[in-house]
């Protein structure tokens, strides 16, 4: 799993880098992180199927979609 999110980190790295350029400056108010791929670590996950939570993961974001936690 871990490979894959790396991976999958470095191929989504250069797609964010055009995405984020064409933001309005509207939207660029609200956006505290401009970068293409961010890493929120020491989360709790709850994944809504009534299962426990998952304490200390981290979550990988890449253009703006979820593309793994371990």
């Amino acid at each position: 799993m871990r490979r894959f999110v790396a991976l999958g980190a470095v191929v989504l790295c250069g797609a964010g880098l055009a995405r984020a350029r064409a933001r309005s400056p509207e939207v660029q108010a609200y956006v505290k992180v401009s970068a293409p791929v961010v890493a929120l670590t020491h989360v709790r996950v709850i994944d809504g199927t009534g299962a426990p939570a998952k304490e200390d993961q981290t979550v990988v974001i890449a253009n703006g979609k979820m593309v793994g936690t371990r």
